[in-house]
């Protein structure tokens, strides 16, 4: 049994979608710890019949407390999570942050084109 202790922090998420996928598979996590930004996405397999443990991992070093905790989900919502401790496994449900203003990845989506049931096309 490993019983090595370290002075060393860290925090782990669980992303839980709503009107993204179920498992928040590519949300985008940025954790602010003091002046470092730290940036990690959630991802499933990596390679042929594979599978990447779903929850994000950073290391904090001696960094004892979190300043921010930032949220892009893959509908769209940015979101802030106050609160979480260090040393801890966190489940982050999208729609139980407090919601950010973003900017949409995509400019164009809004955008898009929607034909109308009068829209004449000629396919030549």
């Amino acid at each position: 049994m490993n019983t090595v202790r370290s002075a060393n922090h860290w925090v782990a998420f669980k992303t839980v979608g709503v009107r993204s996928n179920r498992d928040g598979i590519g949300a985008k996590l940025t954790v602010k710890i003091g002046k470092r930004t730290l940036v990690d996405e959630v991802r499933s397999g990596s390679s042929y019949i594979s599978q990447n443990d779903l929850r994000v991992h950073f290391g904090l070093g001696a960094a004892s407390k979190l300043d921010a905790v930032q949220v892009r989900w893959p509908s769209g919502l940015v979101e802030h999570f106050d609160n979480l401790a260090v040393d801890a496994l966190h489940a982050l449900k999208e729609g139980t942050g407090t919601a950010i203003a973003a900017t949409p990845k995509n400019p164009d989506a809004a955008r898009r084109f929607i034909p109308k049931a009068t829209d004449q096309y000629y396919l030549g």
